[in-house]
């Protein structure tokens, strides 16, 4: 019985070690799109089945992928400013709220790290889909997003928005409409 227990010891520690050397070696490009792919995940609404419990939970995650204040642009929205964390937060879920589904994507982004590794800048597409009392709508938008370093995680900044209807026109991704490039977008 105690081989047993000395076995799976060291098998624990073996893939803790190897988890833990995984995650050191993690370019700082693919920590930044599993970051666009959490920020994703928190925006994301199901409908009836995210309660408030949920809904606190998603907006606290978010406002731990934001720095301490950020700024935003939607160009053709007239959107733009600076918040707190917290305040881009609960500005952020306070649009969701009264939308039925929500669904964001982010794809084919191209990250660029500053030399001192500190800061790096993104640009990606971003494919939203909702359902609201008001009518169903797909947009896609291109993002251009700064972000910083701090304490081992990439947090974002900053971010600025603009439509890409150009861009429907050239890519082969987004022929058939936004929907059909969500079937076909690549991750983040």
């Amino acid at each position: 019985m105690k081989t047993w227990h000395l076995v799976a010891g060291l098998a624990a520690a073996a893939l803790l070690g190897w988890s833990g050397c995984r995650l050191l070696r993690e370019s700082p490009e693919t920590q930044i799109r599993a970051a666009f792919e959490k920020l994703a995940d928190c925006l994301d609404k199901r409908g009836a089945d995210e309660g408030p419990l949920r809904t606190v939970a998603k907006r606290n995650d978010f406002a731990a992928l934001l720095d301490d204040t950020v700024s935003f642009s939607v160009r053709d929205l007239g959107w733009r400013g600076m918040r707190t964390r917290d305040e881009a937060a609960d500005r952020a879920f306070a649009g969701r709220q009264p939308l039925w589904t929500l669904r964001v994507r982010f794809g084919g982004a191209a990250v660029t790290v500053d030399p001192d590794g500190r800061a790096a800048t993104a640009v990606c597409d971003a494919l939203v889909s909702f359902d609201s009392p008001w009518g169903s709508r797909d947009e896609a938008r291109e993002v251009r997003v700064r972000l910083v370093r701090k304490d081992g995680r990439w947090l974002f900044s900053s971010a600025e928005a603009v439509p890409i209807r150009r861009k429907q026109a050239e890519d082969p991704a987004a022929r058939g409409g936004v929907r059909a490039a969500f079937r076909r977008v690549k991750p983040a």
